[in-house]
């Protein structure tokens, strides 16, 4: 019934049906009714009240509303909210006719941006228009940065135009554009050129540097730099980026320099991939390729890419289940050196499995465990140059016995036996003649008491360890083509005693620990 009574009020009201126009004042009752019933005139709601027409809501304290001019006004505490707009502010006034209004001392969310304004306005045509807005990116008090503007327009879904407006940091003006238009609609990316900049370098000398941002797809785009340099001449930055799937990712980073006259010019690239596929396979490349290490001294930015002389290179595939990790390996290091050369070491193709610790003793805990690969490795420095598929076989089953397992002491032997054949050997120098080493390997570990003191909201754990390791066997060590930690072994007999530390807060936040190491040989 209140439906059609409501029904039959609109037309006499001079309102469109189409559009839903309802006044509750706080009491609960709805006075649109008594225009129609008794005739009155214009309505006053002063316990409260809520407008609703069309897609806009307003509630305040007080509210007019007059037949007649289709005049609503609204007052002292009003809160209006309409689609993405949300505002809050002092006075309110609305035309359903017009469709125009104004809102005083206004604060809230509009288009994404969080705005006060002394007084806002609703032209007929959906625009808002307002009078020295300030605008932040976040809820609330902003304390650091905000948007200053003489005057703004707001098209909702649109764009933002406003004249005289000053980027503010702690209220100090840091930029001042005379007039500017900041887009809000949503929309896909698009291409197009990037603000421009200038540096001051004392390696590089003064540069400018200009941008462009190339859209390649919906998952793919790229931005191109160029940058010119006072002292250095012409640079470039390449920087590619895709996401083919949800299970994957690609991105490839290129600096590259063009040398004038004697100035050093060369290339850096960086390849960051990650791919997961099939049945618990999963991919990665992490390679970084550079000219040399003064290319990276000069162009690169960041203390470790300058200082470092180190590149190293890594890719592989694997697939972990509960009974076998299988992986093929890619593995490249370069260490640079100004006077010295380079040495460049490579493992590839290179295959390794591993087959988890399984309990083999039944009553008994021992526990046997099982690594080894196949790889082709390569060297060259200023005084080896090795065939780029020397081979090498390695296998290493190991088996673990805890004697002691208990919350006071633990106490453990592992013994493993290390098997490895090389197709070449340094004789001194790299030849073709087979080098077979095997290994054995006994450790020896006891861990604890552990001490533990509470706090209050932490807890220091505190627990001294032993470990005795004893490694024969390795006794063509200098006959070994050094290329990676395979290979970096040698014969030992030593004793390492330390006390470890561990702070909880709910979790382990600091691990300290000192030790001392003790060589019998």
């Amino acid at each position: 019934m209140l439906l059609f009574s409501l029904a039959l009020t609109l037309p006499l009201l001079g309102v469109s049906q189409q559009g839903r126009f309802e006044i509750e004042c706080g009491d609960g009752t709805r006075p649109l009714e008594r225009v129609v019933q008794a005739g009155e005139g214009p309505l006053r709601c002063s316990d409260g009240a809520t407008v609703i027409y069309e897609n806009m809501r307003v509630d305040s304290d007080w509210m007019e509303f007059n037949p007649v001019t289709k005049q609503i006004t609204a007052g002292d505490k009003v809160h209006f909210r309409r689609d993405q707009e949300d505002l809050r502010g002092g006075r309110f006034s609305f035309n359903i006719d017009t469709r125009t209004g104004s809102l005083t001392e206004a604060t809230g969310q509009m288009e994404g941006w969080y705005l006060t304004a002394s007084e806002t306005q609703r032209m007929s045509d959906g625009q808002w228009y307002l009078t020295k807005p300030t605008s932040t990116a976040c809820a609330g008090d902003c304390p650091f940065w905000r948007f200053t503007w003489r005057e703004a327009t707001v098209r909702p879904g649109d764009s933002v135009t406003g004249k005289g407006m000053a980027l503010r940091f702690r209220n100090l003006p840091v930029f001042y554009f005379p007039k500017v238009t900041v887009p809000t609609r949503s929309k896909e990316r698009s291409s197009g050129f990037l603000m421009p900049s200038v540096s001051l370098s004392s390696l590089k000398g003064s540069g400018i540097r200009q941008g462009f941002f190339w859209v390649l797809g919906r998952s793919y785009d790229a931005t191109l730099m160029g940058e010119y340099y006072t002292k250095r001449g012409s640079t470039g930055t390449v920087d590619f980026r895709g996401v083919p799937s949800d299970r994957s990712s690609v991105n490839v980073d290129t600096l590259f320099a063009i040398g004038q006259g004697d100035q050093i010019g060369g290339y850096r690239t960086h390849i960051r991939t990650i791919s997961s596929f099939g049945t618990d396979w999963r991919g990665v490349i992490n390679a970084d390729i550079t000219s040399g290490f003064r290319f990276r001294q000069i162009y690169e930015d960041g203390f470790s890419a300058i200082s470092s002389p180190i590149e190293k290179s890594t890719g592989f595939l694997t697939r972990n289940t509960a009974r076998l990790s299988t992986n093929f390996v890619y593995n490249r290091t370069g260490v640079f050196y100004d006077n010295e050369g380079t040495t460049m070491l490579r493992k590839f193709p290179a295959a390794e499995l591993q087959v988890p610790t399984n309990d083999i003793g039944g009553r008994i805990p021992v526990y046997l465990s099982l690594e080894g690969g196949i790889a082709a490795t390569a060297r060259r420095d200023t005084r080896i140059s090795t065939p780029p598929l020397m081979q090498r076989v390695d296998v290493r089953p190991s088996i673990e016995i805890p004697v002691l397992r208990s919350s006071l002491l633990t106490w453990s032997h592992q013994f493993g036996v290390r098997g490895t054949v090389y197709s070449h050997s340094l004789t001194p120098d790299v030849d073709q003649n087979a080098l077979a080493r095997g290994v054995f390997d006994y450790t020896m570990t006891i861990g604890g008491p552990q001490i533990e003191r509470d706090f209050g909201t932490w807890k220091h754990v505190f627990e001294p360890t032993i470990e005795y390791r004893y490694v024969t066997g390795v006794d063509q060590f200098r006959d070994t083509i050094i290329v990676d930690e395979y290979d970096l072994i040698a014969n030992t007999n030593e004793i390492e005693y330390g006390i470890t530390n561990r702070f909880f807060a709910g979790h382990e936040f600091l691990t300290w620990r000192i030790a001392q190491k003790m060589y019998f040989d």
